[in-house]
Order: structure tokens, then C-alpha cells, then sequence
């Protein structure tokens, strides 16, 4: 299914960095009046295990029990905003059947259960390709043992004519990709023109052989549905593994 750029949640080196979602934090207090201490911990109080519950008076009990209403109504909200940050669902996303730097053919269906990090590339690229290139070689060591395991890498080209697999293979050195974590891919111009379309990309060659594309970079989670994509080169490396992190706790 084709997406358009404009319908989908696009995330750009402009952007403000997204906060992270407000965590309520329960504090367990063994005193024998645990709503007492609770709610003394939550004003800012010491959590006292060892003082005795039993002398207190109705007063104090009906000033806790409306604290505890008051501390409620103000952190419903949080719950909320917690459930809330969750990346958008924007979709299925595309299914392709491609070739990668290897000569074996990668499908999106044979990826399912692996959260995947989609980016657009061509060899012969001199300026947003290779940094692009760079920051996913950066993410990949980031991520430790869940990259290949729990994380794939797949980078299309735009320039099937020119990138066969020899080619990409020489590419992926370049840059230490890590195979078979990370799949370099390639096909016929029409293959490539639909899965760069069913991303809401777009790649144009022109007369001179020169190849004009929008970077444009997709995360998928294991269940093969399109949740974030981040536009252009200037995204923040940080930014992107944690919504990685947060797919893989999903």
C-alpha cells in the first residue's frame, strides 16, 4: 500500500527532540500503614519502615485519605501521556522481494519478527548517502547483540543500473556493515520504482545518469507495520535507537 509522505509521521533534523514519556513511580513502604507512607514518600517525606501506625487520629486519616485523591487526580494524566507516547501505527508497509549484496533474495514477509530500519542509498552518492550509510554503521554497534537477532538493517538502491550485487558488497565493506544483519538490496528498475513509491519516496534518473532521490529513512516493527520515518539525513542517532528500543519492548 502505498504511502504518502505527507500521511506519515516524519521526522527531520529541524525537529524539536521528542520528550520522553512522564514514568509514574510507585514507591512500596513496608510501614504497617502503606497508604500513610506512600503518600508521605510521594510529598517528598522519608519513608519510615519502623514508626508505629497505630495512634493516629481521625483528622490525619481523612487529610491522607484526601491527599490521596488530590495525588490521583493529578497523576491520571500521566497514565495517559504514557500510553499515548506510543509511535503511531501509520501502517502495513510495503512488501518488496529484492536481491541483496549476497545474490539471495530478501523478502519483507521472510523479515517478519524483526524490527527493521529501511533506508533509500545508491553507491555512487556523494553527499546524504554516505551519512546516512554512517549513522546506521553507528546505530548498528549502539545496538549490540539485538542488531541482526532482533534488528535488521535494509538499505534499497536507487540505482539498479549501476548496483548489482558485486557493487553493493563492496559498499557494505566500506562502511563495516555487518552481514547478515544488514541487507543491501537491489532489482530491476520496476522493482525499485514500486517499493520507492509504496514508501512515499521518490527516485528520478536523469539524461546524464546523475540520480536525484529523497532521503528518506522507515522503521517497521515485527508485525510488518510502517511506524516512524524520518526524513532527510539530519535525524539524531539517539533519537532513532530509542524508538528502536521502544519497538523492541513492545
Amino acid at each position: 500500500m502505498s504511502v504518502s509522505a505527507l500521511q506519515v509521521l516524519l521526522r527531520g533534523g529541524r525537529d524539536p527532540p521528542r520528550r520522553p514519556p512522564r514514568r509514574l513511580e510507585v514507591v512500596r513502604c513496608r510501614d504497617s500503614m502503606e497508604s500513610d507512607a506512600s503518600v508521605r514518600k510521594s510529598l517528598g517525606g522519608a519513608c519510615d519502615e519502623t514508626r508505629p501506625a497505630r495512634h493516629i487520629s481521625r483528622r490525619r486519616v481523612a487529610t491522607i485519605q484526601v491527599v490521596r485523591l488530590f495525588l490521583i487526580a493529578m497523576l491520571a494524566p500521566t497514565f495517559a501521556c504514557t500510553e499515548s507516547s506510543r509511535l503511531p501505527v501509520i501502517g502495513p508497509a510495503p512488501a518488496f522481494t529484492l536481491v541483496d549484496q549476497r545474490e539471495q533474495a530478501v523478502s519483507l514477509t521472510q523479515l517478519r519478527g524483526k524490527v527493521l530500519v529501511v533506508s533509500f542509498i545508491f553507491t555512487t552518492c556523494s553527499d546524504s548517502c554516505p551519512i546516512i550509510t554512517a549513522k546506521m554503521a553507528d546505530i548498528q554497534r549502539r545496538l549490540g547483540k539485538d542488531f541482526g537477532q532482533r534488528v535488521q538493517f535494509v538499505s534499497v538502491s536507487v540505482d539498479p543500473l549501476t548496483d548489482r550485487p558485486r557493487r553493493l558488497r563492496a559498499y557494505a565493506a566500506k562502511f563495516g556493515a555487518d552481514v547478515p544483519g544488514w541487507s543491501f538490496l537491489t532489482g530491476t528498475p520496476a522493482q525499485i520504482e514500486n517499493v520507492v513509491n509504496g514508501f512515499g519516496a521518490y527516485a528520478r534518473r536523469s539524461d546524464n545518469g546523475a540520480v536525484d532521490h529523497l532521503t528518506l529513512t522507515s522503521l517497521i516493527d515485527g508485525k510488518g507495520r510502517l511506524r516512524v520515518q524520518y526524513l532527510g539525513y539530519r535525524f539524531d542517532t539517539s533519537e532513532m535507537l530509542a524508538d528502536l528500543n521502544e519497538l523492541l519492548n513492545e
